[in-house]
C-alpha cells in the first residue's frame, strides 16, 4: 500500500447552488469557529429577518471554508444536526468523493498545519480572503481508504479519551469553586476558626466605631450618607456566634462614588499621568486589575478629595457588566475613583477596628452577594445605589477574630489555588496530547512501507505512548503540601527572587538570566502568582510579557556592570522592605522554593554559572515539550535547537551529551522530571 500527495480538487468538488429565502420559513444559520474549532449553529431566524435572500444550503459532511477567516483556521465540517442549514456567499462548500477520501480522515488532516500552512490570503490585513480555487489547490497526503479508516479510528479513540478527561477536569474545577464558596460560607458565619473569650465583644467594638463616626460628623469631617427608604433585612435567616453582631454597612463604612457631574466637569482620562484611576473594568473579585489603567492629573484628584483613594478600602462595581464585583484597594500611593465604582472606606481613626479583607470575603460569599443585590430590580440597566449599599447587613466579629478568619481563608485558598492550577495544567496537557497524536498519525508506518513525514522524523504510533494516568489530578493533600505564596504580587515576587539569587549565589542576572530562573523555579514548584508563556530562544526559555514586567517593576532597577552588561538589582529605596519580606515567617515557603531551585546550580559538572543555568533550562524545556526522559531524544532535540552564540549554532554544540545526561539525571533525582 502506498501513500500519494494529491490536490484537493482531485477528491472534492465545489458546490455553489443558491436557494431563495422564504419569509415565512424558519432557517438555521451556521458559522465556522476559528482555529479549527468546528461548525456550529449561529441562530434560528425567520426568512423575513434574513436580509440577503439568496443563501447556500449546507449538507451533512460538506467541507466548509470561510472566505475571510480561513487564514485563522475558519474551516470545518457540517455536522449531521445542521444538515439543511444555510450560509451566505462568504462561505465555500465542498462535497467529498468518499470513494477516495473519507470525511473523518479529512477532518484529521484539517486539525494539522498541513492545510493551514498552505493558506495565502490575498488583500489587506483586515479583509484578506481566499477563493474556492485556492482551496482546491491545497495538497494533502492520501493513503488508501483502509489506512484512512485506521487513522480515523485511532483519532476518534484518542479524542474520546481526551473529551472524557476534560469533562472530569472541568467537573473538578467546578468542585474547587464550590469548595471555595463553602470556605467563605463557614467563615462569614463564624464556623471557620474558634472564638476566643479574650477578644473584645463585637457589640463593644461597634459602639466604639459609632462613637468615632458621631465625633467625625460633629466635627464636620464626615457627612451623613443617605440610606434607602426601604430597608430590607434577612439577618434572622442566618446564625452567627454570640460574640458577633449584625450591623449595616453605613454603621462602619463611609460609602461614596464619583458623581456624574463631577466626572463630566472635571475628569479627563489619559493613558499616562500622575494619578491612576479605578474603572469598573479594573475591579475584579478581591483584587484590582492593573492592566489598561487610565490616569488623571494630581490637581484634579485633590479637587475631588471625597473620591480619592488614599487608604485601604473596598471598591464595588455598582453598574455594568461587572456589577457586584468587590476588590480591596491597598496601594502605597494616591489613586482615584472613576464612574461606576463606589468605595467603602473605614472611618478615620477606625483602621484598627475593621479588617477590610474580611468584609471583601463576606461580600463575595453567597450570603454577601444576596445582600448586595437584595434591592435589585429587573431593569434594562441594573444598578446599585449608594443608599442600597449602605443598607447591606454585614456580620461584625471581634477585630482579632476578623484577622484570624482572613488568615485561615487565605491559607485554604492558597491550597485550592494550587490544586486549580494543577488541574488547568492537566487541561492544557490534554490539548497537547491531541496535537501530538495528529502529528504521529501521519508518521504511521508499517515495515517495508514508505512513510509520509511532516517533520522528517518517523514515529511508531501507539496509544500506549500516552500516559493517561499521569493526567489525573493528584490528591488534594499532595498538592496542599506545596509551598504557599502569601505575597500574591508578581513585582514583589521578582524582587524577592533577585534578592535570593544574590544571597545564595553571590551574583545578579539580567533579563535573560532571570527569564530562565523563573521558568526553572516555576516548573519545580509553581509558586508565582502570574504565569507566563515561554518560547525557545537563543539562550533558553523566553517570555516577552515577563520582559515587560521586569522593566516596569518598581522594586527593581537595572545596573551596568563589567563589559557594559546590564543586570537587575533590588531598588535601594525598597531594600529594607525586601529584606523584611525575605525574613517574614509567612513567606518562608516561597523563599524555600526559590532556594531549592538555586541549590541545583551548586552541582560541579559545569563551572560557569550562567552555562549551568542555561543547560538546566534547556534540558528541562526539551523534556517537558517532548514528554520524555530519554537522553537520546532530548539530545537530538538539542541538535535541532538553533542558537546564535559565539562559536555555537545549536544547543548540542554548546553542551556535551555527557553533561546533558548528568543534568537530566539530576533533574530526575530531584523529582523535577
Amino acid at each position: 500500500m502506498t501513500w500519494e500527495t494529491v490536490r484537493l480538487k482531485e477528491v472534492i468538488s465545489h458546490r455553489k447552488g443558491f436557494v431563495e429565502i422564504n419569509d415565512e420559513t424558519e432557517y438555521k444559520l451556521v458559522t465556522v469557529k476559528l482555529h479549527r474549532k468546528g461548525v456550529v449553529l449561529r441562530e434560528n431566524l425567520k426568512g423575513s429577518q434574513i436580509r440577503t435572500k439568496k443563501q447556500q444550503v449546507c449538507r451533512a459532511g460538506y467541507f466548509i471554508v470561510a472566505e475571510m477567516d480561513a487564514k485563522v483556521g475558519g474551516y470545518g465540517f457540517v455536522p449531521d444536526h445542521l444538515d439543511g442549514a444555510i450560509v451566505s456567499s462568504h462561505y465555500f462548500l465542498f462535497e467529498l468523493n468518499e470513494n477516495r477520501l473519507r470525511p473523518k480522515y479529512l477532518e484529521v488532516i484539517s486539525q494539522l498545519r498541513i492545510l493551514q500552512d498552505q493558506i495565502k490570503a490575498v488583500g489587506s490585513t483586515n479583509y484578506a480572503a481566499i477563493r474556492p480555487y485556492d482551496v482546491l489547490d491545497w495538497e494533502i497526503p492520501l493513503p488508501p481508504i483502509e489506512k484512512q479508516q485506521e487513522i480515523e479510528t485511532l483519532y476518534l479513540e484518542t479524542r474520546s479519551k481526551i473529551d472524557n478527561l476534560n469533562i472530569e477536569l472541568s467537573y473538578q474545577l467546578n468542585l474547587i469553586d464550590q469548595l471555595n464558596q463553602a470556605i467563605l460560607q463557614e467563615a462569614v458565619q463564624g464556623k471557620l476558626v474558634p472564638q476566643d473569650d479574650k477578644d473584645e465583644p463585637a457589640d463593644d467594638l461597634l459602639k466604639r466605631i459609632k462613637a468615632q463616626k458621631d465625633f467625625l460628623i460633629k466635627s464636620k469631617k464626615l457627612k451623613i450618607g443617605k440610606s434607602t427608604d426601604q430597608s430590607v433585612s434577612y439577618t434572622d435567616e442566618y446564625r452567627i456566634p454570640e460574640s458577633w453582631i449584625w450591623c449595616k454597612v453605613d454603621d462602619i463604612f463611609f460609602v461614596t462614588k464619583l458623581a456624574g457631574f463631577e466626572y463630566t466637569k472635571h475628569i479627563k482620562l489619559k493613558e499616562a499621568g500622575e494619578i491612576p484611576v479605578v474603572r469598573a473594568q479594573n475591579v475584579r473579585p478581591l483584587y484590582i486589575d492593573k492592566t489598561k489603567l487610565l490616569y488623571i492629573d494630581e490637581r484634579t484628584s485633590f479637587s475631588l478629595e471625597r473620591c480619592s483613594l488614599t487608604k485601604k478600602c473596598l471598591l464595588v462595581t455598582f453598574i455594568g457588566a461587572g456589577i457586584g464585583d468587590v476588590a480591596t484597594f491597598n496601594e502605597n500611593r494616591r489613586w482615584h475613583l472613576a464612574p461606576n465604582v463606589a468605595k467603602m472606606e473605614p472611618f478615620e481613626g477606625c483602621d484598627e477596628t475593621i479588617d477590610v479583607m474580611f468584609f471583601n470575603y463576606f461580600l463575595l460569599s453567597n450570603i454577601g452577594q444576596r445582600e448586595l443585590f437584595k434591592h435589585m430590580k429587573a431593569t434594562a440597566q441594573p444598578s446599585l445605589s449608594m443608599g442600597t449599599i449602605r443598607d447591606i447587613d454585614i456580620p461584625l466579629p471581634p477585630f482579632s477574630e476578623q484577622k484570624r478568619i482572613v488568615q485561615e481563608i487565605e491559607f485554604r485558598f492558597a491550597k485550592t489555588k494550587q490544586l486549580k492550577e494543577y488541574i488547568i495544567a492537566n487541561q492544557q496537557a490534554t490539548d497537547q496530547l491531541l496535537k501530538a497524536f495528529l502529528h504521529q498519525a501521519f508518521e504511521l508506518k508499517e515495515k517495508g512501507e514508505p512513510v509520509i513525514k511532516s517533520n522528517g522524523k518517523a514515529i511508531e504510533l501507539t496509544t500506549s505512548t500516552i500516559s493517561w494516568n499521569n493526567l489525573a489530578a493528584a490528591p488534594f493533600e499532595k498538592r496542599a503540601a506545596q509551598p504557599v505564596n502569601n505575597i500574591q504580587n508578581i513585582d514583589w515576587e521578582m524582587a524577592l527572587m533577585v534578592a535570593c539569587m544574590k544571597n545564595k549565589l553571590g551574583v545578579t542576572y539580567g533579563d535573560v538570566g532571570l527569564q530562565k530562573n523563573v521558568f526553572n523555579t516555576n516548573y519545580l514548584q509553581p509558586i508565582f502568582s502570574k504565569q507566563y508563556n515561554f518560547i525557545n530562544s537563543n539562550f533558553g526559555t523566553y517570555s516577552s510579557e515577563l520582559k515587560d514586567d521586569l522593566k516596569r517593576n518598581p522594586y527593581l532597577i537595572s545596573k551596568k556592570i563589567a563589559n557594559n552588561k546590564e543586570v537587575y538589582i533590588v531598588n535601594p529605596k525598597y531594600s529594607k522592605q525586601v529584606l523584611n519580606k525575605l525574613s517574614a515567617p509567612e513567606n518562608r515557603g516561597f523563599v524555600k522554593a526559590i532556594e531549592n531551585m538555586l541549590s541545583i546550580y551548586e552541582q560541579p559538572f559545569i563551572n560557569k554559572e550562567t552555562d549551568k543555568i542555561e543547560l538546566y533550562n534547556t534540558v528541562l524545556k526539551v523534556a517537558i515539550d517532548k514528554r520524555t526522559t530519554d537522553i537520546n531524544v532530548i539530545y537530538q532535540e538539542m541538535k535541532n535547537w538553533k542558537i546564535n552564540q559565539p562559536i555555537y549554532t545549536t544547543k548540542a554544540e554548546k553542551f556535551s551529551k555527557s553533561d546533558s545526561g548528568k543534568m537530566l539525571k539530576l533533574l530526575i533525582e530531584k523529582g523535577i522530571l
